[in-house]
């Protein structure tokens, strides 16, 4: 994300939101949906190197209550963007 891991680590879900917000305020939607794009492409690629064993693993494995890996993939992909679809296509004209 671009945030220093000592920083990123310090922040709670608003504050590093804020920080994201702030840096690509001027941002035009274009530039915006095609990093989305660009994004989307390299979590793909990401995933194609990953087998389904390896997703249905825990997260952390010191962990024994954590999450498969999958879990936090759907978190972090296709349920975020659903989350936030209605504001951004709103935003974007289109709602």
């Amino acid at each position: 994300m671009g945030v220093a891991e000592r920083t990123y680590q310090a922040l709670d879900e608003d504050e590093l939101n804020a920080i994201l917000f702030e840096r690509n305020r001027g941002r035009s939607i274009t530039d915006v949906i095609d990093g989305l794009r660009d994004s989307h492409e390299q979590v793909l690629g990401d995933l194609a190197g990953l087998s389904f064993e390896e997703m249905t693993r825990q997260r952390y494995l010191e962990d024994p209550e954590a999450e498969p890996l999958l879990y936090w993939i759907a978190a972090n992909t296709y349920e975020h963007y659903r989350e936030h679809r209605a504001a951004i296509e709103g935003l974007a004209g289109q709602g």
